[in-house]
């Protein structure tokens, strides 16, 4: 995976999750979520028991955990 580089692209927050958006440096985009002012425990990796072998316009992406929060990497903000 590719560190984010500084400076969130995007950032918004609700009083359960904020998420926020940053480029890599390859060019790609960091999409972090962690928990918002009303929370303060950290998302929790999602589960998926059955991924269908083809979604269109999809993509699964798994996160990794970073400062408190669950990091993503994809193509565009």
């Amino acid at each position: 995976m590719t560190a984010a580089t500084a400076g969130p692209v995007e950032e918004f927050a609700t009083g359960l999750r904020t998420t926020r958006v940053r480029r890599t440096p390859d060019g790609r985009h960091e999409w972090w979520h962690g928990p918002g002012t009303g929370r303060h425990d950290p998302p929790a990796a999602p589960l998926a028991p059955a991924v269908p072998a083809h979604t269109a316009g999809a993509r699964l992406v798994v996160p990794r955990p970073v400062e408190g929060g669950l990091a993503y990497l994809a193509d565009g903000p």
